[in-house]
């Protein structure tokens, strides 16, 4: 057993086994290996014990602003646009376009029986046509296959 004490802050301090070459599990810093006394140093924590800790710490940065009433109006302002020009983005990346680049198109209905079955989409500049199924249903089975 081996006792390791931080160079940076003697308050770390723990044991362990084939401790050679470790830093400090807490701070990163270089550590000072020391000899083991079982009466002493039998609560110290194990170094593992430690590693698994400070590894499920989150790091955090905490910046005060002290933002008057006016201030955070004005943020609440701009965060209230930003969200509304993400939604417009999204709509516009979104959007249908044709192979041509074209994004400028006229929906047709098209039916069967008196019963729409798809939409159809013709593109104003190439004329090309898409169809789109009406329903949002997916089939469940393969036809043909009992």
């Amino acid at each position: 057993m081996q006792v390791c004490e931080c160079m940076n802050d003697s308050s770390h301090v723990f044991k362990g086994r084939h401790l050679d070459g470790v830093s400090c599990p807490i701070c990163g810093g270089a550590v000072l290996p020391k000899p083991y006394d079982e009466r002493k140093d039998s609560n110290l924590p194990y170094y593992g014990d430690l590693k698994k800790q400070s590894s499920k710490r989150k790091s955090a940065i905490t910046i005060d602003l002290n933002f008057d009433d006016k201030s955070k109006l004005k943020l609440r302002a701009i965060a209230k646009h930003v969200g509304a020009l993400a939604d417009e983005l999204d709509k516009i990346d979104n959007a249908w376009q044709c192979e041509c680049g074209s994004i400028e198109f006229t929906v047709s209905t098209l039916e069967v029986n008196d019963e729409p079955r798809c939409s159809v989409r013709e593109c104003n500049q190439c004329h090309e046509q898409y169809a789109i199924p009406t329903d949002d249903e997916l089939p469940t089975r393969i036809e043909g296959i009992e």
